[in-house]
């Protein structure tokens, strides 16, 4: 239907910014960090008034481009909606694939294992809080996709695109992806033997089957 103002419409480009949310001061800080890490550009824009004091912003406005939406809608949801919906570490390996979650990072790109000073972290690696592995402990995740350190502490969303099986070792390890990039549970971007390369500075020490 036409506009009654008189105005024309026309579609949408990808490049095009859209309002996604209004956030408030912590919220907007936690969704900025995820579109970052997951390499998705936006603009913050601070909305002043109302309730505003001492020149500092009531909330914020942020955009993001309008081919960036579905998947930055995509980590809004993680975060904010289905936090606690994690998959469980006890499911079938396969199941786990394609889905989408939260790693908190532990161990940043570059550093090395607390307890064994010659293993250097070539990924980014953390935990899925609230699930579980088999060693009683979080389950752990190896983020690939992002070449830089991340913030110890940082929430990373992205697919679970890879399980690895430890044979000689009651821990498998989950590998995860981010959301933006072309990387989605329709168009894996790794093969088995990129991943078991990427991960082998640890994973050397034991017996391991890539799934995905």
């Amino acid at each position: 239907m036409p506009p009654q103002c008189g105005a024309s419409v026309r579609a949408p480009k990808e490049s095009d910014l859209v309002l996604f949310a209004e956030f408030d001061g912590r919220s907007n800080g936690m969704f900025s960090d995820a579109l970052s890490n997951n390499e998705i550009d936006f603009v913050s824009v601070p909305i002043y008034g109302g309730y505003s004091r001492l020149n500092k912003p009531a909330g914020y406005n942020l955009y993001v481009k309008f081919a960036d939406y579905d998947a930055a809608f995509e980590i809004y949801d993680v975060i904010f909606v289905n936090s606690e919906q994690q998959p469980s570490a006890d499911d079938d390996p396969s199941s786990i694939i394609d889905s989408l979650v939260k790693v908190v990072v532990d161990r940043p790109y570059g550093s090395v294992h607390p307890e064994h000073p010659d293993i250097k972290y070539n990924l980014n690696y953390g935990c899925v809080q609230g699930v579980i592995g088999g060693d009683g402990e979080e389950q752990d995740a190896y983020i690939v996709g992002v070449n830089y350190p991340l913030e110890r502490g940082a929430e990373f969303c992205g697919y679970v695109i890879a399980v690895i099986i430890r044979k000689n070792d009651v821990e498998t390890k989950w590998v995860v992806a981010p959301v933006y990039g072309g990387i989605s549970p329709r168009t894996p971007k790794y093969t088995k033997e990129q991943i078991a390369a990427a991960v082998n500075f640890q994973e050397k020490f034991f017996d391991i089957e890539v799934i995905m």
